[in-house]
Parts: C-alpha cells; sequence; structure tokens
C-alpha cells in the first residue's frame, strides 16, 4: 500500500486545484520560506482527520478556506488516494480515496470512495491501516522534540499510535460509548418496570382472588353434588320407610275393618239373646274397646301437637332469614345467600300452605288471614319479594298458632286400667270367653274410623315426602344439569360424611364476595403482565450486552497490553539502535509506567541527563533516533516529514538523509525541507512558489530525469 495523489483544491494557500503524484521512496517538497509548502503537510493532516485548529496554525474552523487576495474559495477539498492492492484498508478495493470538505456555511463532510462516512468510522479505519493525523504520520517541525520534552503522559499519545494500539483504543471508545448507551437503556427499562410493578402486583392479587373463586366455586360444586346426593337418597329412604309403614297401617285398617263386619254380623245374628255372663264380658270389651279408643285419640292428638309446633319453629326460623334478607340493603350479605333464602322461603311456604289448605273451612280462615297481612305490604312488591313472602308466613304462623291452641286435652289413659281390664277377661271362664268374644260394634267402628285416619296422615306424610323429592329433584336439576340427577338417583350414597348446608352456605358466602370474574381486569392483567415479561425479556437481553461489551472492552484491553508490550519493547530496542549509531556512542532507553513514557538518554562522554537539558542538535538527533525506531516496529505506509531536519548540521543531515533512503524500500516518505542532504534523496521534488495573490503553485522535477547515466 502506498499513497497515490493528493489533490487540494481551496485549502488555505492552494485556491486552485492542485494535484501532486506521489511515487514509491521519497517526494521532497521544496520552496522558500512563506510560499506554501508547509500546507501541503496541513492538508494531508486535515483529511486525515486533524481536528486541532492550533495544530493547523489557525484558530476557526473557517481558516483554512482560502482567503487571499484572489476570489474567496466556498469551500476547501482535500482528496488523498491510496493503492489498495495490498488489503491494507479493511474495504474490497484497488483503490481507496478519502476526501474532507468544509463549506463556508461550516458544512464538514468526510467521505471514502465519495461515500459519506463518519469521521469515527474514518479514523478507525485509518488506525487499522496503521495511519493517523496525529503522532508520526505527520511530523511537522519539532513536534517530536514537544513529544520528547513533554511529561511522560503526554508522550503516550505518540507511542499509542506507534505501537499500533489506537485502532483498539478507538474500538473500546466505541464499545465504552454503546455500553453507557446499554446502561442508559437498562436504566429506562427499570424505571418503567419499577413503574409497572405495584399495579400488576394488584392486578395479580385480583386475579389470586378469582383463581380462589374457581377453587372456591369448584369445591362448592363438589359439596353441593354430595350434598345433593347424600339429601336425595336419605330422602327416599325415608319415602321408602313411610311407604313400609303404609303398608302396615293398610293391614290394621284391612283388619279393623274385618273386626268390624264380624261384630255387627254378630251383633245382628244374637240381637235379644242373653247369656248368664254377657253383660260382665260385654262391659269388659266396651271397656278395653274405650281404652284403645282414648289410646289412639291421645296419641294423634299429641303427634298434632308436635307437628304444629315444629311447624311453628320452622316458620320462626324462616320469618327470621327473611328479616336478614329485607335489611340486605344495610349489610354486607351476599346476593347469592338473598337469593337462597327467599327460594327456600318459597318452597317451605307452598309446603305448608299444601298441608294446611285442604277443602275445609280452615282454608278460609287462613285465606282470609292473609288477604288481611297483605294488605299491609307495598303495592309494588313481587309476589316473590321479601315482603310478600314475610305477610305470608305471618299468616300461616297465625294459623298454626291457632290450631295449636285449640286441639283438644286429653290424657293419656293409665297403663294399670287396660292392664286390669287384661286381668279379668283372662280370669272369665274360656267358654265365656270364647262365646263373648265379639267386639262391640260401634267399638270396631270407632277402631276402624282411627286405622283409616291412621292410613290418611300416613298417606299425606308420603305424599309431603314425595313433594319434598320432586322439588329436591327440580333444585338440583336447575343447579347441576340432568345428568347429576340421573347419577344421584341411580348410585347409592355410600360416603359416611356429608356436607352440610351451613358449609355450602359459608363457600357461597365467599364466592359471592369475591364477585364474578371481570374480563376487563383479566384483560388488563394479562396486557400489563405481557409489557412486563416482554420488559424483563428485553432488560436481560440489554443486561446481557452489557456483559458481552464489558467482556469484548476486557479482552480488547489485553490485547491491547500485549501488543503495546512487544511493540514497546522492539521501538526500545531500535531506539537504543539508532540513538547510539546517530550519537556515535552512548546509549537511550524507554520505560513505560502508569504515568506514561519516560526517556532517559546518556550522549558519548556525558552523564545521564533530562532531555530538555539536551543542546538543540542532541534533541534533532534523540527525535531522529525516534522516528526511525518507530518506523522500524510499525512499518507505517507513508510518513509526512515537515522540515524535521531544519536543526541539523551537514554531517548530521547525511545521516538523517542516508536513514531516509534506507527506509524508503519499505515506508514512502513525503519530506519538506530545506536541506540539500534530503533534496538529494529524493525520487521526486516539487516545487512550491507563492504569486502575489497569494496562491501557491507547485512544480515538478524527477530527479533521475537528470541524473547522468553511469555507463
Amino acid at each position: 500500500m502506498r499513497l497515490i495523489s493528493l489533490s487540494i483544491q481551496g485549502f488555505k494557500s492552494f485556491a486552485n486545484t492542485t494535484d501532486l503524484a506521489f511515487g514509491p521512496g521519497v517526494t521532497g517538497v521544496i520552496g522558500p520560506n512563506g510560499s506554501g509548502k508547509s500546507n501541503v503537510a496541513e492538508a494531508i493532516r486535515w483529511v486525515l482527520g486533524e481536528q486541532s485548529m492550533k495544530a493547523l496554525r489557525g484558530k476557526e474552523r473557517a481558516d483554512v478556506l482560502y482567503s487571499g487576495t484572489a476570489k474567496h474559495a466556498s469551500y476547501a477539498r482535500v482528496t488523498l488516494t491510496f493503492d489498495n492492492e495490498s488489503g491494507r484498508f479493511p474495504i474490497h478495493a484497488g483503490e481507496i480515496s478519502v476526501s474532507r470538505t468544509l463549506t463556508a456555511d461550516g458544512e464538514s463532510e468526510y467521505a471514502i470512495n465519495k461515500e459519506p462516512v463518519r469521521l469515527i468510522d474514518l479514523q478507525q479505519m485509518l488506525a487499522e491501516a496503521g495511519i493517523g493525523a496525529k503522532s508520526y504520520t505527520v511530523i511537522s517541525q519539532g513536534m517530536i522534540d514537544q513529544y520528547l520534552t513533554a511529561n511522560p503522559e503526554g508522550r503516550r499519545e505518540l507511542f499509542n499510535e506507534a505501537t499500533g494500539i489506537k485502532s483498539l483504543q478507538i474500538k473500546i471508545a466505541q464499545s465504552q460509548q454503546k455500553l453507557k448507551k446499554s446502561q442508559a437503556h437498562a436504566q429506562e427499562v427499570t424505571t418503567i418496570l419499577e413503574e409497572l410493578a405495584p399495579r400488576l402486583s394488584l392486578l395479580q392479587r385480583q386475579m389470586d382472588r378469582y383463581d380462589e373463586r374457581d377453587t372456591y366455586l369448584q369445591k362448592f360444586q363438589t359439596m353441593q353434588k354430595s350434598y345433593y346426593h347424600h339429601a336425595w337418597q336419605a330422602g327416599a329412604q325415608e319415602l321408602a320407610g313411610h311407604n313400609a309403614e303404609h303398608s302396615k297401617i293398610e293391614q290394621d285398617i284391612a283388619k279393623a275393618r274385618e273386626v268390624r263386619i264380624q261384630a255387627e254380623q254378630y251383633a245382628l245374628e244374637n240381637a235379644g239373646r242373653k247369656h248368664p255372663k254377657e253383660a260382665l264380658m260385654h262391659e269388659l270389651a266396651s271397656e278395653r274397646a274405650t281404652y284403645a279408643l282414648t289410646f289412639q285419640q291421645w296419641k294423634r292428638n299429641e303427634e298434632e301437637k308436635a307437628e304444629l309446633t315444629t311447624s311453628l319453629a320452622r316458620i320462626t326460623t324462616q320469618k327470621k332469614r327473611l328479616e336478614g334478607a329485607l335489611s340486605a340493603s344495610s349489610t354486607s350479605m351476599p346476593a347469592q345467600d338473598i337469593r337462597a333464602t327467599l327460594l327456600a322461603c318459597k318452597d317451605f311456604l307452598d309446603q305448608i300452605m299444601h298441608d294446611i289448605i285442604p277443602p275445609k273451612p280452615v282454608a278460609k280462615r287462613l285465606l282470609h288471614s292473609i288477604t288481611a297481612s297483605l294488605q299491609t305490604t307495598p303495592k309494588h312488591a313481587s309476589e316473590d319479594s321479601p315482603e310478600i313472602l314475610f305477610a305470608k308466613l305471618s299468616a300461616v304462623e297465625e294459623e298454626q298458632a291457632r290450631r295449636l291452641q285449640k286441639l283438644p286435652i286429653i290424657e293419656k289413659p293409665s297403663d294399670a286400667t287396660i292392664k286390669n281390664i287384661e286381668e279379668k277377661i283372662r280370669t272369665l271362664p274360656k267358654e265365656s270367653q270364647q262365646a263373648h268374644s265379639h267386639t262391640d260394634p260401634e267399638h270396631a267402628r270407632q277402631a276402624e274410623l282411627l286405622a283409616e285416619r291412621a292410613g290418611a296422615s300416613s298417606h299425606a306424610r308420603i305424599d309431603e315426602k314425595i313433594r319434598t323429592l320432586k322439588e329436591l329433584e327440580r333444585e338440583i336439576s336447575r343447579e347441576c344439569g340432568m345428568e347429576t340427577l340421573t347419577f344421584i338417583k341411580n348410585t347409592p350414597y355410600t360416603d359416611k360424611e356429608h356436607p352440610s348446608e351451613s358449609q355450602l352456605r359459608s363457600l357461597s358466602s365467599k364466592i359471592a364476595t369475591i364477585g364474578e370474574r371481570d374480563e376487563l381486569v383479566a384483560k388488563e392483567h394479562t396486557e400489563t403482565r405481557e409489557r412486563h415479561d416482554a420488559l424483563q425479556i428485553q432488560l436481560e437481553d440489554v443486561q446481557q450486552t452489557m456483559q458481552r461489551i464489558q467482556e469484548g472492552i476486557d479482552d480488547v484491553l489485553a490485547t491491547m497490553q500485549k501488543t503495546f508490550d512487544q511493540k514497546f519493547s522492539e521501538i526500545t530496542a531500535k531506539f537504543s539502535e539508532y540513538f547510539t549509531h546517530l550519537f556515535g556512542g552512548g546509549s537511550a532507553t524507554l520505560e513505560s509506567n502508569a504515568q506514561g513514557v519516560e526517556i532517559s538518554v546518556i550522549p558519548p562522554g556525558k552523564r545521564a541527563r533530562h532531555i530538555t537539558l539536551l543542546s538543540g542538535g542532541e534533541r534533532a538527533l534523540t527525535s531522529i533516533a525516534l522516528l526511525f525506531a518507530i518506523l522500524d516496529a510499525q512499518h507505517p505506509p507513508f510518513i509526512v516529514l515537515d522540515e524535521v531536519d531544519a536543526a541539523l548540521d551537514e554531517a548530521n543531515s547525511h545521516r538523517f538523509a542516508r536513514l531516509l533512503r534506507e527506509h524508503s524500500h519499505t515506508t514512502q516518505s513525503i519530506v519538506i525541507s530545506h536541506n540539500r542532504e534530503t533534496m538529494s534523496q529524493s525520487d521526486l521534488l516539487y516545487g512550491v512558489t507563492m504569486h502575489k495573490n497569494g496562491v501557491s503553485t507547485v512544480y515538478s522535477v524527477k530527479i533521475m530525469d537528470y541524473v547522468e547515466d553511469p555507463a
């Protein structure tokens, strides 16, 4: 790779387009003071990305625009063209052109092969190719001397480029910039996540309550089926028991009817006949029948009293539940519980009304009482409202209480009485017992009537149980479906324990307290959760990116340190070698530490001295020794030297020119100089002159065209 040409237009004193072609070896640029020859070096430095106006001998950016007596330039453009056959530039092209343009309006643009690029991208490409705007690529007069006399930290910049780690430093700077952006992004995402967290937590708690409700509902449905299963099976078993009892009562009725028929037949056949002991036997039989009738009446009276007492207790319970439903507007009683209470009260009322309203006068009294009670209820109340149900229950309660008060007071006949009668009958002569074994017809009819009443009561209980089971079946079908009802009816209940009504009511209350699932809340929870998860993944990706960037920085730092140590060691060895060669003895060393780079020199015949105590010529030779040490270690494609040999005497100029020629085989050199020794080593000379209008003009001369052939 080599520099092919330089094109300058509107830059400083080069108002017109000026093209300089460079061949391999050494190209000299000469001219009188003030002709603008140093502007050639500054143009190269400028196009390579120099940002310091001080290094370009200016104060403002516009100072690089031509502003002589001729027409002022509207823009400045400098273009360098490189041969890239070796592939030193990381671009697939045989030639690479790098240009920089600055307009009078202050707009600046960099381009590679006429394609605009960022300055950082240009600097990265040049650094990878071993070219830079600073340090050793373009060296102006006194620059190396400035590095020599600078503090250790100031010298670090020169050696960073000299050791080839400048491109790595740019990579680190870019990575650190990316890391900084990633950190800002991570902080932004973290802030959003922190803002989302409370809302998501609230929504999650609500969704957990919905899930809890689903669990309660599932448990309620299971317990409800178990409760219904047990209730229906128990009711079915109770109905079967009533049917068995009714069958026995039917047998008793048939037997009583048979006894009554026999008694009537006997009385008819023996009308007017008398027996010696007939009066006594008839009396005992009558007493026994009277006892049996009295006992049946007492038993029936007690059963009716018990039924009425139980009915009143159940009515009281239902009224209390209705009172709770009536005051539900001022309490937290769930609506589902209110509905269950109303349904239960209605079913209970339908059942008890059916039981106490047969076609007899009591029905008229009860209906009249209900009508009177309803007159005090609100007219707008519905048929199944708590007010109507409460009024009906109050009327039924009043009727049941009246019936209980009107029940006759029947004392239970003494067991001793029947025992005495049975003993008297047992002690009668056997023939008398046989002759008078028939019951009195009237008592037989009373016994038959009592048996029929027992049968009617049993039949009523069976009807009630059937109605209860039918109502239960309708409720099961409504709440659980026909499939569940079919399963319950065809499958015996086997569990010993079954849920109670209070347990079901407690679960129902919990379900009602949580309420129905709000789909808007569920949708917001899903959207918030998805956004939170997406941000969390994004944060994890950013954190992983930050980790990879940091690992990359650590790797580049390790590579950079290794490269620096290796190249610095080579430069140190070469520096010592060139120093000894140029000074004809003595020694020089370089040392890198945390503060920067230290330079220690010992001229021949002298003690170790600080670099600032050397004479001008000694510093110039030391600078040249350091320059060529860097060239040997780094092998840059080209260098630009702007009057670096100005302070050398004739002998040292000769040494410098010889070293320059020796390195021209590996490094293309562009030398701006007044020194004849340097001119003599040039393969091509450009002369720069300046006209009166302040415009620099360039003339070229090929030295080989004027060298006589030795033959």
